[in-house]
């Protein structure tokens, strides 16, 4: 599995013509850019996703001309949100926090975000979305996208702090590809091919019989002294 998502992020930026890049966001095409992520995240290969993430990025301003503004706002937002979710399941909490900073101003500058109504404005302001504040609408007011997943990076500054005075962070952290193996990889990886290209989804996903068995091989290792 390592392999294929190798290959996917070396290829990438190659293979990414206009025509292909809009397949994952045209409306008719746009499972493909949900199937890329679900396969990245089923295995666990953050590192590789942050690289996939970065090419659309870039393919991002090199197609932009192509794109309305409300199509440029949705692609930027949904490229942007994975770049800074690969970043937080790979621990990558600095990076994350200095990244997000950086598209924030990106979104608050090229005005990219969502419109809430009026009668929520008090519950959101009382939250922070004040720093995300785009402007005033007929019906309401518009907040930057990242607005909606502002709750993350309160969590990620709370983990970088707990890391810097703490021994152990091992309770905060994710599970990394790593931890698995070679062939808890490609079975997960098989198991999500075969429910993409077959439609039929198999209620014994691997990723939990993979769980109970290290549980259970766990369990069996425990020396009890007498």
């Amino acid at each position: 599995m390592g392999i294929e998502l190798v290959n996917i992020s070396d290829n990438l930026y190659g293979f990414l013509t206009f025509e292909k890049y809009n397949l994952f966001f045209a409306k008719e095409t746009c499972r493909y850019w949900g199937n890329l992520w679900n396969l990245i995240n089923y295995t666990k290969s953050y590192h590789h996703g942050i690289e996939i993430a970065l090419i659309f990025l870039e393919k991002f301003e090199q197609y932009r001309s192509k794109y309305n503004e409300k199509e440029k706002g949705i692609q930027l937002s949904l490229i942007s949100t994975r770049f800074l979710g690969m970043l937080d399941k790979a621990d990558m909490w600095e990076e994350y926090l200095k990244n997000w900073e950086l598209i924030k101003q990106k979104s608050i500058e090229f005005n990219i975000g969502f419109e809430y109504q009026e009668s929520s404005r008090k519950s959101h302001f009382a939250r922070g979305a004040e720093e995300y504040f785009l402007g005033n609408t007929k019906i309401g007011f518009r907040l930057s996208f990242m607005y909606s997943i502002s709750y993350r990076k309160s969590i990620i500054e709370r983990k970088l702090s707990k890391a810097k005075v703490s021994k152990s962070i091992n309770n905060i952290t994710h599970e990394q590809q790593s931890d698995l193996t070679e062939e808890e990889i490609k079975e997960r990886y098989d198991w999500l091919m075969n429910f993409f290209t077959t439609g039929e989804y198999d209620f014994s996903p691997p990723a939990s019989r993979q769980k109970e068995k290290r549980r259970s091989e766990k369990e069996n290792n425990i020396v009890i002294k007498s």
